[in-house]
């Protein structure tokens, strides 16, 4: 609330629940809808604030737009559960995790072997997670974080084959693209979980 003043309520007790298994806490991830019109415009708003609190370097400006990004189907279900369950809240609380579950696998590896309950992270939430807890990308031997949630066409020609990943080096904050299917050991696929509300 203090980066977005605009954002309204939060359920915060939902972060006393036990987490789930896989899960490594609990994040308060706003739902873009409550500051952009568009997925796309929230992910720009949100990387302009990371960039003015941080040495930040963007290597797809320009290229965020609807034909180059999107969120998966899967990550979409997801959200959508999640701001029915929290209704009426601008703040979704999620039980998530930063990447280390998922360490040393490509994105679309990490898609498939996801739990049925689980679901990658997108460049929104991703963002927001990191200006929340800026400690998760700042040093070079910090986990790098691909974004499996969301899908990048290079060409923005319909062949989504690549995954926006962050990552730092000794410049800050690197935020670029790399191949769905290509796996190293400094990064992971962060995913957030769903959870039944009794």
């Amino acid at each position: 609330k203090k980066v977005f003043p605009s954002l309204g309520s939060c359920q915060e007790k939902l972060a006393r629940r036990q987490l789930l298994e896989g899960a490594e806490a609990w994040f308060a991830i706003p739902r873009w809808e409550a500051l952009a019109p568009t997925y796309n415009e929230a992910v720009e708003m949100v990387l302009g604030v990371i960039a003015a609190r941080r040495k930040f370097q963007n290597r797809i400006a320009g290229r965020l737009g609807p034909i180059y990004l999107r969120p998966s189907e899967r990550l979409k279900l997801a959200a959508n559960i999640l701001a029915e369950q929290q209704s009426g809240n601008d703040i979704l609380v999620v039980a998530a995790q930063a990447g280390m579950l998922h360490r040393g696998c490509s994105a679309r590896r990490a898609r498939t072997v996801m739990a049925g309950n689980e679901f990658g992270l997108g460049v929104f939430a991703t963002a927001c997670i990191l200006l929340t807890h800026p400690e998760r990308l700042s040093s070079e031997d910090t986990l790098m974080i691909d974004c499996g949630g969301d899908e990048y066409s290079v060409h923005g020609d319909h062949t989504f084959d690549r995954v926006p990943l962050f990552d730092y080096d000794i410049s800050g904050i690197e935020f670029s693209v790399f191949y769905e299917d290509r796996c190293r050991n400094l990064w992971g696929t962060p995913s957030g979980f769903l959870y039944k509300l009794v």
